[in-house]
């Protein structure tokens, strides 16, 4: 008997357990108010004419195992960040669209598998031509891919554009890890 009833509480707590977290994120809904028409029109605005500004605010590596053996031997935490996420705010860390155009500073953290260059720069820094721009809506915003060449290598990019003007950057490259950048869309001229 004390058995089926220990049973019996273990099943009660486990269905209050259960319904809790259920309760908990069912809670996690977004609360952002929608956006005006007038600033919808604003991002629908900056997409269209390809003018904006992306400021990287962090960089989110991937973890492969030769970027975390470096970064536990300390090598790529000078901001005291974690190895996968790492603060950029400040840094003046962007990508610029203008027109047929793009030109891109963003610093690179990861594993590098062919260097076909030996300067002593980190960064990706491109000022090029956008190669098979593609643009769509998406149910959360924008979504632009598009490629970029420096050199040799050339760069796959996918920009993710959400209402409220927060943007996310993946960078993918045949030469190296891939990167995601997190960041905010505005236009050239504001800050």
């Amino acid at each position: 008997m004390r058995k089926i009833n220990r049973h019996i509480v273990y099943i009660a707590l486990y269905a209050v357990w259960v319904s809790g977290i259920i309760w908990l994120v069912g809670g996690c809904q977004s609360t952002a108010a929608p956006l005006s028409a007038e600033e919808q029109a604003r991002l629908d605005n900056l997409v269209e004419n390809r003018e904006f500004v992306f400021d990287a605010k962090y960089a989110m590596p991937l973890s492969s195992q030769a970027y975390i053996s470096a970064a536990n031997m300390g090598f790529t935490m000078a901001r005291g960040n974690s190895p996968t996420n790492i603060n950029l705010t400040g840094d003046g860390y962007y990508l610029r669209m203008y027109g047929e155009s793009v030109e891109i500073y963003l610093p690179y953290f990861g594993t590098r598998e062919n260097i076909t260059n030996y300067n002593n720069m980190g960064s990706i820094d491109i000022k090029a031509s956008i190669e098979d721009f593609r643009e769509r809506r998406t149910p959360k915003g924008h979504e632009m891919e598009f490629f970029a060449r420096e050199g040799y290598e050339r760069f796959r990019l996918i920009l993710n554009i959400f209402p409220n003007s927060q943007s996310q950057l993946s960078l993918f490259s045949p030469q190296r890890d891939v990167i995601r950048y997190v960041g905010k869309l505005h236009q050239s001229s504001e800050r």
